[in-house]
C-alpha cells in the first residue's frame, strides 16, 4: 500500500543541544543562507542495543554465502566508513485532540523529560536539500524477526548468484546501507525517519563517534518548548539567538510555541 509521504519532521532534543544546534557563525553563512548544526551518531550506541543488530546478525546466520558475505561488506565498511544518523519523527494524529501518538514518549525520552525541545522540519525541503548533497532521508522499516529472517535470506539467496566483482561490489554497498533501515517491530509507535551519511571521519567525545552535518535553516520551520520547561525563559533565549542571526544580517523566521502535552514528573 502506498503511503503519503509527511508534511513535516521532528526531533527532539534537550534545550541545551538546542542553543548548540542554533549556534551561527559567520562561516555559517553562505550565499546569505544561514546554517544549523545537526550532529549524528553511530546508531551502535543508541538506546536500542538491536538497532543495527537486528538485520547484520540475520544477515550472518544460516547460510554458507554469509562467511563471503560478511567479508566482501567488511570490505566495503573499511571504504566508505560506518553509519551516522539522527532520527526524526512523522507524528500522527492520535483520537486524543492535538496529540500524534508518539508525541508523550519522545517528549520523555528524548525531549529532556518535556523540559528540552522538539524542531519541526519541512520535509520537502529538508529531503530536497538532503537529496542535492547525497545525504539519505529514509523512513525506518519496522519488521518482525519471522519478516526480517525472509528479508536478509533472501538476500542471501540472490547473492549467491552474483559473481561478477563489479556487480557484487555494488550490490554489498546497497546491503551494507540497508542495514540502518530496519528496525524491531515493537519500535513502530515512532514513525521514525533517519537522516543518515557514512564516514570515516568523525570526532570522538566520552568513547562515542559522531559527525556533524550542515542543514539550512530554513528547512526549520518551528520550535516547540516543553510544557515542563520555563516557557518565558526558553522562549527569551532563542530569542536572542534569533537577534544573533540577524546582526549577521539574515532572519531566523521559524516559529516558537508551547507544547501542550502535560506529563507527570
Amino acid at each position: 500500500m502506498k503511503t503519503s509521504n509527511p508534511s513535516s519532521l521532528r526531533h527532539y532534543t534537550k534545550f541545551d543541544s538546542l542553543q548548540y544546534i542554533l549556534n551561527c557563525h559567520e562561516e555559517d553563512i553562505v550565499n546569505g543562507i544561514p546554517f544549523i548544526d545537526l550532529r549524528l551518531s553511530d546508531p551502535l550506541q543508541c538506546n536500542d542495543l538491536m538497532e543495527e543488530r537486528f538485520f547484520i546478525e540475520s544477515l550472518y546466520t544460516g547460510s554458507e554465502v554469509s562467511k563471503q558475505l560478511k567479508s566482501d561488506i567488511d570490505e566495503i565498511k573499511k571504504e566508505i566508513g560506518i553509519p551516522f544518523i539522527i532520527s526524526l519523527i512523522h507524528q500522527k494524529r492520535a483520537v486524543m485532540k492535538d496529540c500524534p501518538l508518539s508525541e508523550i514518549p519522545m517528549w520523555n525520552m528524548y525531549g529532556g523529560k518535556n523540559k528540552g525541545a522538539c524542531l519541526r522540519f519541512d520535509y520537502k525541503l529538508l529531503k530536497k536539500y538532503c537529496e542535492n548533497h547525497e545525504i539519505m532521508l529514509f523512513p525506518i522499516k519496522y519488521l518482525n524477526n519471522t519478516q526480517m529472517r525472509e528479508e536478509t535470506e533472501w538476500i542471501r539467496k540472490r547473492m549467491k548468484k552474483i559473481t561478477e566483482a563489479k556487480t557484487r561490489k555494488s550490490e554489498c554497498l546497497h546491503i551494507y546501507k540497508r542495514a540502518i533501515q530496519y528496525k524491531p517491530l515493537n519500535w513502530r509507535y515512532e514513525n521514525e525517519y533517519r537522516i543518515a551519511i557514512w564516514s570515516n571521519d568523525y570526532e570522538i567525545i566520552d568513547n562515542k563517534f559522531y559527525f556533524h552535518i550542515k542543514v539550512p535553516l530554513y528547512c526549520l520551520k518551528e520550535i516547540i518548548i516543553g510544557s515542563s520547561a520555563d516557557f518565558d525563559e526558553c522562549k527569551n533565549t532563542i530569542e536572542t539567538i534569533k537577534n544573533n542571526f540577524e546582526e549577521k544580517g539574515v532572519l531566523a523566521e521559524f516559529k516558537v510555541s508551547k507544547s501542550k502535552i502535560l506529563m507527570r514528573l
